[in-house]
């Protein structure tokens, strides 16, 4: 058909519209091919300068979000970087889907907290004002141990399932303390000092019941009073016992020498005391004014002594044991002797003294046999009796020359003698030896006789009177 040939108007439309479909496909397929090699440069030119960039950069660029969550294969979020409240906070997240772990702040510093499956704490750590602390929980989610510090220094704390205090280590007054603890208080305190370790036990109301100190001593109280206290010490040990009020009572204490056990009265003055020493051993009892009054004991020897005192100490009575057996002494309040009693190898002897401290009489055993005798020693005038196995017994007066008068019994009776100062008979007067009936004589200075009274052989009375030298005599007799 000829191109200038006509055509009808309905065929000529329908052939422009297919030539224009298949104009528009064809470019839409060449734009597809374009995109993709536009592409491919595209990721050949970023590829190249990621790597140029790594060549010549050392630092990643900065990527701002209020919100970063990485998730796992399965679209899970497992950790979460985001801002709170009092800062920036990450949350990790366990395959199960737990919230097991976060980091953050708390207002006062950094906030570090630990989460098991069932989603109950486990640990923490984190910023306690101006200092810090740890926490590991127990299995019920309570506090177990606690690590904290204050203006002291550290502190450990170990709880029971309930979240309780049972104990702590600590920084005390000098150095570290370990206490033990029960309903919120300390029951039992460890502790270091600068003289050494401290043991302190404590009743349910706080307060010090035991203290063991590192110096060797423990002390036992009661409402905040020392009542029992044991030491040890570089002469020995000692022991304190004390009242409710903290007053002490009775001491004990023991040296190299030997022991001493006292007790005290309300104004602290040892007033009864047990010991034993060098010196001996014994009890000692003392006033209000720690004046010794009384004691009982044993001396250096072994022997037995007892002893008693004036108000001012001075002796007043003493009951000893000599080398010869017992003495006894009693005084006055200012120790002037008023008895004294003992004994020798021959018997006992007792003295009494007078005013003057002199002795006023004497009682004397005389191996067989004894003597009293009374006098004033000053003035050298007394008397005394006394009788002995291998003699009369005899009454004798003295003066100040010497004996004066004395009265015997003898195998035939009894006599009297009376003496001059020259301590020569004058006087005689008795039973006579060698006739009837009793007899009296006087002799002159010389000791001669001179006058003889008597009873004759027929029983009748005569005297008989002699010259000086006693030669002659002249006698009268019964007419």
């Amino acid at each position: 058909m000829p191109i200038d040939s006509p055509a009808s108007p309905s065929s000529d439309l329908g052939a422009r519209l297919d030539q224009l479909s298949r104009e528009l496909a064809s470019e839409r397929h060449r734009r597809r091919r374009l995109e993709k090699g536009v592409l491919a440069l595209a990721l050949v030119a970023i590829g190249a300068g990621s790597i140029a960039a790594s060549s010549l950069q050392t630092a990643s660029d900065v990527v701002r979000t209020k919100r970063l969550e990485i998730v796992d294969e399965s679209g899970r979020i497992v950790a979460l970087a985001s801002a709170a409240k009092h800062g920036g906070r990450i949350d990790l997240w366990d395959d199960a889907g737990t919230n097991s772990a976060r980091l953050g702040g708390n207002g006062t510093g950094g906030d570090l907290a630990l989460w098991n499956q069932a989603g109950e704490q486990v640990f923490a750590a984190y910023a306690d004002g101006t200092a810090g602390r740890l926490e590991v929980n127990t299995r019920g989610g309570a506090v177990g141990v606690a690590i904290s510090a204050d203006d002291r220094g550290g502190l450990i704390s170990v709880s029971d399932g309930n979240g309780e205090s049972a104990a702590e280590v600590r920084v005390g007054t000098d150095g570290g303390e370990f206490a033990a603890i029960a309903d919120g208080q300390s029951t039992a305190v460890l502790g270091a000092r600068n003289d050494g370790g401290r043991v302190t036990l404590l009743d349910e109301d706080g307060r010090e019941s035991a203290k063991l100190i590192g110096t060797g001593r423990l002390d036992l109280l009661r409402d905040r009073q020392i009542q029992t206290s044991v030491m040890a010490t570089r002469s020995g040990g000692g022991l304190r016992l004390s009242s409710p009020s903290g007053q002490v009572r009775i001491t004990a204490d023991a040296s190299t020498s030997g022991g001493l056990v006292q007790t005290h009265d309300r104004n602290d003055v040892p007033v009864v005391a047990i010991g034993s020493g060098d010196g001996g051993s014994g009890v000692r009892v003392r006033n209000s004014d720690a004046i010794s009054v009384a004691a009982v004991g044993v001396d250096t020897d072994g022997h037995g002594a007892i002893e008693i005192s004036s108000l001012s100490g001075d002796r007043c009575g003493s009951l000893v044991v000599g080398e010869s057996g017992g003495k006894l002494f009693l005084g006055d309040n200012e120790g002037e002797p008023f008895i004294e009693a003992g004994g020798d190898s021959e018997g006992g002897v007792m003295q009494v003294y007078d005013r003057n401290a002199q002795v006023a009489a004497t009682m004397q055993g005389l191996g067989e046999g004894g003597r009293i005798a009374v006098g004033l020693e000053s003035k050298g005038i007394g008397g005394s009796i006394e009788a002995r196995g291998d003699g009369p017994a005899a009454l004798s007066i003295f003066g100040p020359g010497g004996r004066s008068v004395a009265i015997a019994a003898s195998p035939s009776g009894g006599l009297i003698n009376l003496l001059d100062i020259g301590g020569s008979v004058a006087f005689a007067a008795g039973a006579a030896t060698d006739g009837p009936g009793g007899v009296m004589a006087i002799q002159n200075e010389n000791g001669a006789r001179v006058i003889r009274v008597g009873v004759n052989a027929r029983g009748e009375g005569e005297i008989e009177v002699y010259d000086a030298p006693g030669t002659r005599k002249r006698k009268v007799s019964a007419p």
